[in-house]
């Protein structure tokens, strides 16, 4: 219990601090979904607690293609040009932070910090990667 509590904690202050303010403040419904996946008694495991989590990077993953194709098809040519590179780049960058990212949690796993709960915290890293991503997406699209 003490692990869910602690899990639930980080998975509040992460949902608030990757909140965009351009949202005014309001959940995501993804992020909505989650919630409500992780509240569930079934879920309440290590394993539910991935699984709900990584449900939710492939929603975030979804949204960041749908919102990416609505920007490149709003920008003119040499706007569209510097946009494929710059997520070609994040791209790159989001590999390497996730080889990152399970590198340290594996490391602290094996020197006994953490124990399982290391497991969806993990997971609740590499989906801000790709949330804020899309968050930044939307942001320049709402300018458009």
């Amino acid at each position: 219990m003490k692990k869910i509590l602690i899990f639930s904690l980080l998975l509040a202050s992460s949902l608030s601090v990757g909140a965009d303010p351009r949202e005014n403040e309001e959940l995501h419904p993804i992020d909505v979904n989650l919630t409500h996946c992780l509240s569930l008694e079934k879920n309440m495991t290590t394993s539910g607690m991935e699984r709900c989590t990584i449900e939710a990077i492939k929603e975030w993953d979804s949204e960041l293609n749908r919102t990416y194709k609505a920007l490149m098809s709003q920008l003119d040519t040499p706007s569209k040009e510097q946009l494929k590179l710059a997520q070609r780049a994040w791209v790159k960058y989001k590999e390497l932070e996730i080889k990152n990212i399970s590198s340290i949690y594996r490391y602290s796993f094996h020197s006994g910090n953490g124990g399982s709960m290391l497991i969806p915290m993990q997971a609740m890293d590499e989906l801000e990667i790709t949330k804020s991503r899309t968050l930044e997406l939307t942001g320049y699209l709402s300018i458009i």
